[in-house]
């Protein structure tokens, strides 16, 4: 698929990480900075390594999400996110926006985001590529690469977060 007129959510984390690596015309990204300033360098290193657009967005601090939810208040969060980046993919005439949600997160309410904004725009798409594929998958699939990525919630790698935890 021509991804090229999609605004792409690059968190820096794995998941997203191997969506951008596969996919060459995924090159206009947005990333909203959270607590994990690792994660930002990351995106950003990425972004320039395959020469991708990347925009960079400051969260508020009562709503600073980090890498795919851990709970229903970071899919809230994320939800808010979403229409963010369906508002700024619309003022730039884009065809919609690119989640790199895989089947073991908790995800948002897509459907609804999508209603939401074919109200302004009845083509806009919401994509959810990796909605088939689970994690381990897609961290499999990455062994071989030589991006890095930080799907932890404060560091790169702390091991006490939810995301540690989970071996994410």
């Amino acid at each position: 698929m021509d991804y090229s007129r999609y605004l792409v959510l690059y968190s820096g984390g794995a998941d997203s990480t191997y969506f951008i690596e596969q996919e060459r015309t995924a090159r206009h990204l947005i990333h909203y900075r959270g607590y994990n300033l690792y994660q930002t360098s990351v995106a950003i290193t990425n972004a320039n390594l395959l020469n991708r657009y990347l925009t960079i967005v400051e969260l508020s601090s009562q709503c600073q999400p980090p890498d795919g939810e851990t709970n229903q208040i970071h899919a809230l969060c994320d939800t808010k996110i979403a229409l963010d980046a369906c508002i700024r993919a619309l003022s730039f005439g884009m065809d919609g926006i690119v989640m790199c949600f895989n089947s073991d997160d908790i995800g948002i309410d897509s459907n609804a985001v999508e209603a939401i904004v074919t109200r302004v725009e009845s083509k806009f798409k919401l994509l959810l590529p990796l909605g088939n594929r689970t994690a381990s998958e897609i961290r499999e699939a990455r062994k071989t690469s030589k991006l890095k990525s930080s799907s932890c919630m404060n560091s790169e790698h702390c091991g006490y977060c939810a995301k540690c935890l989970k071996g994410f």
